[in-house]
């Protein structure tokens, strides 16, 4: 006659589930902070994203509209304050926009006429303030 061996055991000991719940107790919290602050990194990234079209976009019309356009929009302080303006679209976002005359201090060109256009880009998420800001030269042509 053939005995089989068969094991009385079936399932898992109390001390084995405790065990395993302390693992797992020990690992999730640092595992929720990881998401959190990569969901955080991920939604700044998309604001300076969108803050950087914004500034690029504004850039760009104001290269449109042309030199002399800008030169002959000036004020008596040579400085010309575009716009502050929110963007309708996204209402969390403000651009200023400046134009003036550059004078490049290590240049001697007298003749030279240069327009800097500056693009500030800014928003506020919760208490703090980010801003992206470009720079670009016009030149008569």
């Amino acid at each position: 006659m053939i005995r089989l061996n068969v094991s009385t055991t079936f399932g898992y000991s109390l001390i084995e589930i405790l065990v395993s719940f302390a693992i797992l107790g020990l690992l999730i919290p640092p595992l929720t902070g990881l998401f959190t602050q990569s969901f955080s990194a991920m939604k700044n990234a998309g604001h300076r994203t969108i803050a950087a079209n914004l500034g690029r976009e504004q850039v760009e019309q104001l290269k449109a509209i042309g030199y002399e356009k800008l030169y002959a929009s000036f004020t008596e302080e040579g400085i010309f304050i575009i716009l502050e303006d929110p963007v309708p679209e996204y209402t969390m976002f403000k651009r200023t926009s400046i134009v003036e005359n550059y004078f490049p201090e290590s240049l001697d060109y007298s003749d030279l006429k240069l327009l800097q256009i500056t693009v500030s880009v800014s928003w506020t998420l919760l208490t703090s303030e980010y801003n992206v800001t470009f720079y670009n030269l016009l030149a008569e042509r």
